[in-house]
């Protein structure tokens, strides 16, 4: 209805637009009319519009917006639905208010899946009043439903008690939490048990609420008392009558008996024994091998030039022995001082009698104990410093005593031993058994260049150079020793030095210890710095070289079995370019600076065909490099993981060497990778890895 009326007011409204444009219309005939006068009567009034809507009621109204209506009177939205959570609205049609059209239709409006209504608690969720489903959080500030307490418990004597925390049955969590309830503490009622001769009193105090106990005012032991103990028998006690204390390593009982000795035969080592006590079974002087089959003698040999031996008509090198660089005099001093150290003597060792000149009778002294120093480096107890003392008549300045004496404080700068006797002797057995199984894996190479590689190299990969001990000789003593390089695993050059030349003694290599300084580069100052240095000087078959092993360990974390050979075997030119020799021993020299190391061997390294890049041919150039990948893959196949090389050809770099080398190597023996490599701790030098990135 309401449409319709609308209807019918838009066509009066037409209708009313339409006379209103009209003032006078003239009807046939001529008569005038006035615009609005649908009676007739000429004028126009109420009873106008009533003819008016007579006649409307007998006409059919058709209306044309486009004609009639420009839709510019408004418009209204109708069909309009709110979308809901679930469900999709309606935005609404348009239409015009003057002509009632529809001018446009309305679009789709999306769920909003926004929910409401509802109240979430502790443990359940609100429910949509629109959809009726769940949604949202839990409110864990709306705890509903009963609660309980939880965790309490009394106080006790040493703790504290808790009235325990108020938890929702809800949602289980707590939401309030308790107090602390104050300890009430022990009461204790102390027992006092006496001391015995190996246990001590005390009392024993025990709580009377919770039987909580503790031992305290301790009174010690009586201790045992009398007897006397042996290497294999414990003291027993005069007063108790128990067996106490520990065995006394030094108090051997029940004789003794050498194990173990093996003769000299044919190609076979021979062992001197083990002088093993019968009452404890243990070794009171290790033996050691021969070193050969047997002990060649004769022919004048020295360690530079052979001699033919007497009982095997072999031809030989003997061993670098400072005792045989000694005078008469110094010889019969050797041999008492020797004595002294072996037995760890400590009071004044007089030695007047073995001078031949009391006032030179110290230089005498001072090359005599560098003499056995350097002779055998398994005495890694020798003290480091000594005093010699002269008596002399103050009325005619006649000298009538000598006396030397190692110092009995742990001064290292005074001297002394660095040991007690229990102590060496089982540091000793330990160091020849580890001097042992090292002899044992080098015997297995034929050569002695073979072997001397072999030390080499196991040094390198098992000693770590102390750097605190380089920098003070007081941090570890044993640094400067064969032990400390061999068992302890660190060592400073002259524990290198001294472990290379024991080994090569006991395989029957010539090889001593060389003093001196190595002169280095300080990049801050920009001036030579020299450090004093040791190391060796070896024949390995056929003549003198000079050995720095410590210059070749490199102890790189990233390559662990990494070591150089760069002064492997080098003459004695080659060795004084960054190293300084010390003063070459001279037997009618004067000894009176003791301030100085000598060397006793004269240097005669000038020999090269045992240098170990050309001896394993790993020594590069333009002209070998198809030697060179030869030898790698010798290297790979017998499982060696890293190799060194030198190179020494201005026409090519090591980079482009490798290169060639990676060529020939795939292209000659099937190599599937290139070999990595670097280079540049020391010039000319280089490394290879020859691991594949698998392995």
């Amino acid at each position: 209805m309401r449409h319709a009326l609308k209807k019918i007011l838009a066509a009066l409204l037409c209708v009313a637009m339409l006379f209103s444009a009209l003032t006078v219309m003239a009807l046939p005939g001529g008569a005038a009319v006035t615009a609005g006068d649908i009676n007739g009567d000429g004028s126009v009034n109420n009873k106008d519009l009533t003819r008016l809507f007579q006649h409307l009621s007998e006409w059919e109204v058709k209306i044309y917006p486009q004609s009639i209506c420009e839709h510019n009177g408004g418009i209204e939205i109708r069909n309009a639905v709110e979308p809901t959570c679930v469900n999709d609205g309606y935005s609404g049609d348009t239409y015009c208010l003057i002509c009632d059209e529809k001018i446009a239709d309305g679009e789709t409006v999306p769920a909003t899946g926004l929910h409401s209504g509802g109240t979430a608690t502790c443990h359940t969720l609100a429910v949509c009043s629109v959809c009726g489903a769940e949604y949202g959080e839990y409110n864990f500030d709306n705890h509903n439903g009963a609660t309980e307490v939880v965790g309490a418990c009394p106080a006790a004597c040493i703790d504290n008690g808790y009235t325990g925390d108020t938890r929702c049955l809800g949602c289980g969590n707590i939401i309030l939490t308790g107090e602390s309830i104050k300890a009430h503490g022990h009461n204790y009622i102390g027992a006092v048990t006496l001391a015995s001769c190996t246990k001590a009193g005390y009392t024993t105090y025990t709580c009377s609420y919770c039987g909580d106990s503790y031992v305290g005012s301790y009174v010690n032991a009586l201790g045992h008392t009398g007897g006397t103990a042996t290497c294999h028998t414990l003291a027993v006690c005069s007063t108790c009558g128990e067996e106490y204390g520990e065995y006394d390593a030094l108090n051997h009982t029940g004789g003794t008996q050498i194990a173990g000795a093996v003769a000299p035969s044919g190609a076979e080592y021979g062992y001197t024994g083990d002088e093993i006590c019968l009452g404890c079974g243990g070794v009171i002087v290790a033996g050691h091998y021969y070193d050969s089959a047997h002990t060649h003698t004769g022919g004048n040999a020295t360690y530079y030039q052979k001699g033919v031996c007497d009982i095997c008509w072999r031809e030989y090198y003997a061993q670098m022995y400072t005792y045989d660089c000694l005078t008469d005099t110094q010889k019969q001093l050797y041999d008492v001082i020797k004595n002294s150290v072996v037995n760890l003597e400590k009071k004044s060792i007089y030695l007047f009698e073995y001078l031949d000149d009391p006032e030179t009778g110290e230089s005498d002294i001072n090359v005599v104990i560098r003499a056995i120093s350097y002779d055998h480096p398994e005495y890694f107890w020798m003290p480091r410093s000594f005093s010699v003392e002269k008596t002399t008549v103050q009325s005619t300045g006649v000298i009538t005593d000598i006396s030397l004496s190692f110092a009995d404080s742990h001064d290292p700068a005074r001297g002394q031993y660095h040991v007690t006797a229990a102590e060496k002797v089982a540091m000793q057995a330990q160091l020849e058994a580890r001097i042992n199984e090292i002899i044992a894996l080098a015997s297995q190479y034929d050569t002695d260049f073979e072997k001397e590689v072999f030390l080499h190299d196991y040094l390198c990969e098992n000693i770590v150079y102390n750097t605190a001990a380089a920098n003070d000789p007081t941090v570890d003593y044993f640094s400067f020793t064969a032990y400390g390089a061999l068992i302890n695993g660190t060592c400073v050059c002259e524990g290198y030095s001294r472990a290379m030349q024991l080994l090569c003694q006991r395989l029957g290599i010539p090889c001593g210890l060389v003093t001196g300084q190595f002169a280095s580069w300080n990049t801050e100052t920009e001036d030579v710095v020299y450090t004093l240095h040791m190391w060796n000087i070896i024949n390995p078959g056929d003549g003198c070289y000079y050995l720095d092993i410590t210059f070749d360990d490199l102890d790189e974390d990233a390559y662990p079995k990494l070591c150089t050979h760069y002064c492997f075997n080098i003459t004695t030119e080659e060795t004084a370019l960054d190293h300084i020799f010390d003063e070459q021993y001279d037997r009618q020299g004067d000894y009176s600076d003791s301030s100085l190391e000598y060397n006793f061997f004269d240097t005669h390294g000038d020999r090269s065909a045992m240098n170990y890049y050309l001896k394993r041919g790993a020594y590069i150039t333009t002209d070998n490099l198809e030697q060179v990948a030869a030898y790698i893959n010798d290297l790979k196949n017998s499982g060696v993981e890293i190799a060194d090389f030198l190179y020494d050809d201005e026409n090519i770099t090591p980079t482009d060497a490798m290169k060639a080398i990676n060529r020939i190597l795939t292209n000659d023996y099937g190599f599937e990778y290139r070999l990595p490599y670097g280079y540049g701790y020391y010039e000319n030098w280089m490394f290879v890895l020859l691991v594949t990135p698998e392995e």
